[in-house]
């Protein structure tokens, strides 16, 4: 250790007034957070020069309204889409009419549909290059930092795979996933994602979206939701991400446009401020990226010996390993909370008046084949309670 750490060091160890150095050691995760990094702790390097763009996500329903749309964005600056087709719309015609500049991607992910379905369910034809490749439900459903890279991973294998027995010819690649506010793991894990995403695929062209992950977010009337919005954005942008998909924060209203312009925004003041460059070199940032490759590498070899992810799917396996770290992180999660019991009762949330679409984990309306895997919010058994008592106080107020 240098003399510099060294120092670092005792003056922790004096701080501590006794109290174990270890004790600072955050060892809640996969990987141990050290209260600080020295060039001693890197192992591997892997600098990052993308520039972020943003993207906005489209629900395609009307021929001109689109156009309309996507018109009245680029005059915002913005140029890359994340287009959403109604049932009804044909996904051939609609890529025949839309402005032959245009940068964008069709979401229908089959296998992520599939997964949320507990159904293996058919690609939608004809494809189209850049095939959308949604890894989102992996974090929104809990998963851990290397169960979501391993199973994206996976993931984009299995679609790779499934192209290739359709007779596709290998195209562009997006591949969607989410971001949540733990700043430092976020970044290092979209870091580590791109360093395997370049092994295990070098001959194709991958962009990393990155949004908001729904686990954290929360019914509470506050900037709760701006803010670890905004860290979200922060975290990719350094991570790294090809593109932030700007979407609402208040995922249970319709949003105005007004209002997604702000965002939007807000969004690129961040982009002028931040670049993945700036993290290249940060200690920490190297330490972690490289310790979460590695076990993600051993994960990626555990997928394989049981058969891959279509496999795992099947079983059930993987919606089990998620499972069970989401029941770790919702235990975590309501500990801390209830330890602050003042600050519960001190919050206002906003109610069924408020809502555009339910906001909690709603009961299956059809029968699964497997086990579905199905995004649930860090806050819901929280949110419910505090409802119910919201709604009593108001009763008893009227």
């Amino acid at each position: 250790m240098n003399t510099a750490a060294k120092r670092w060091k005792q003056q922790l160890q004096y701080e501590l007034q006794g109290a174990p150095y270890e004790s600072l050691i955050d060892t809640t995760g996969e990987v141990p957070i050290l209260p600080f990094y020295t060039l001693e702790n890197v192992k591997y390097s892997h600098p990052i020069s993308v520039e972020t763009q943003i993207a906005v996500p489209l629900f395609v329903s009307d021929k001109e309204q689109t156009l309309q749309r996507i018109a009245l964005w680029e005059s915002c600056k913005v140029d890359t889409f994340a287009l959403t087709l109604h049932p009804k719309q044909n996904k051939k015609e609609v890529t025949e009419w839309l402005p032959p500049h245009l940068n964008f991607v069709i979401e229908d992910d089959f296998l992520a549909a599939s997964l949320s379905k507990g159904d293996f369910l058919s690609p939608q034809f004809p494809f189209f290059s850049p095939y959308e490749v949604d890894t989102t439900l992996y974090a929104n459903a809990g998963a851990s930092k290397v169960q979501q890279l391993s199973f994206a991973v996976a993931h984009l294998q299995e679609y790779s795979n499934t192209l290739k027995e359709l007779g596709f010819l290998q195209g562009e690649f997006f591949v969607k996933i989410a971001i949540g506010d733990v700043f430092l793991l976020e970044i290092a894990k979209l870091r580590a994602l791109r360093r395997l995403l370049s092994e295990y695929f070098p001959a194709q062209t991958i962009r990393i979206v990155a949004e908001v992950s729904h686990r954290g977010l929360s019914l509470l009337k506050s900037t709760y939701n701006e803010h670890y919005t905004a860290i979200a954005c922060e975290a990719a942008i350094l991570g790294g991400a090809d593109y932030w998909l700007a979407k609402p924060n208040t995922f249970f209203k319709k949003q105005p446009l007004a209002q997604m312009q702000n965002d939007v925004a807000k969004c690129q003041e961040i982009l002028h401020k931040r670049k993945a460059a700036q993290a290249n070199g940060v200690y920490a940032v190297d330490t972690l990226s490289d310790e979460l490759y590695k076990k993600t590498h051993l994960a990626l070899q555990q997928i394989e010996k049981a058969g891959g992810w279509r496999t795992m799917v099947e079983r059930g396996s993987l919606q089990y390993q998620i499972k069970m770290n989401a029941q770790e992180e919702q235990s975590l999660f309501d500990t801390e909370w209830l330890q602050n019991l003042e600050a519960i009762l001190g919050m206002s949330l906003y109610s069924k008046k408020d809502w555009d679409f339910y906001p909690f984990l709603s009961p299956l309306q059809h029968k699964a084949l497997f086990a579905p895997l199905r995004p649930r919010r860090l806050w819901e058994p929280l949110e419910k309670k505090l409802l119910r008592s919201q709604e009593r106080t108001e009763d008893m107020a009227t």
